[in-house]
């Protein structure tokens, strides 16, 4: 499968200037996420990841609705001054027939548990290991939540991706949310939320965040979630 993606650059940025950027698609990864390469000033190519996040719809009122929230987040870091090397880079968003695509930067070993799972035959990792991939998510979220005011939501080793040098890094905003107001809803995945998130009552997603990075470590010096669903009237 090789195909040429064309999109304008600054699309969906009022006021920004546009021009034409071609990348070209190779392989799929996973459902609606690919492979490919863009051009680069030096005239070389670079691997990214195309991810097709979804159509946007409106609904009765008039209000946007599919991957939206997804949309902003992506758009957010992709215009933030700077970048931090333990969240993955954003470095376009478009749309194109009514669905959003974002292309970000390609970790070439893929996600954290596909890696562990190819890497490590035992299913605990050593004391500093483990402490190494929480410090750079830690750092990861401490730019979302303080530089860019994000909360990630859906904290887990599904959603942290591994360069070729072993960086830990932050990925998939799909559930993000503003970092300063207060959250609703039961989201994220069952092993890894907090008990108020399960309440489903209204909640600081920061701190949720940050339940969710510590059952990560759990998981990764045990080899087993701490809960399958936390209770919120559970003492854990």
């Amino acid at each position: 499968m090789t195909t040429t993606l064309v999109y304008a650059r600054n699309s969906d940025s009022p006021g920004a200037q546009s021009s034409a950027r071609n990348i070209k698609v190779s392989s799929r990864l996973a459902p609606q996420i690919y492979l490919g390469h863009i051009s680069t000033a030096n005239a070389t190519s670079k691997a990214v990841v195309v991810k097709c996040a979804g159509q946007l719809q409106r609904d009765a009122t008039g209000r946007l609705q599919g991957p939206w929230k997804e949309w902003q987040a992506v758009r957010h870091l992709r215009n933030v001054s700077k970048s931090h090397r333990n969240v993955v880079q954003v470095f376009d968003t478009f749309v194109q027939r009514s669905h959003v695509y974002v292309v970000m930067e390609h970790c070439a070993r893929g996600d954290l548990l596909t890696d562990l799972m190819a890497t490590q035959p035992e299913s605990r990792l050593a004391q500093s290991h483990a402490l190494r991939i929480v410090l750079h998510l830690a750092r990861g979220l401490r730019f979302l939540h303080d530089t860019c005011n994000l909360a990630h939501r859906d904290v887990s080793l599904e959603n942290v991706f591994v360069t070729r040098d072993g960086v830990y890094k932050l990925g998939d905003f799909g559930l993000s949310t503003r970092a300063d107001t207060r959250a609703s809803g039961c989201v994220g995945k069952t092993q890894y939320v907090a008990p108020e998130v399960v309440a489903e009552v209204s909640y600081d997603p920061v701190t949720a965040d940050v339940w969710s990075l510590g059952i990560l470590l759990f998981m990764l010096l045990t080899g087993a979630p701490l809960l399958e669903f936390a209770s919120p009237v559970s003492p854990e």
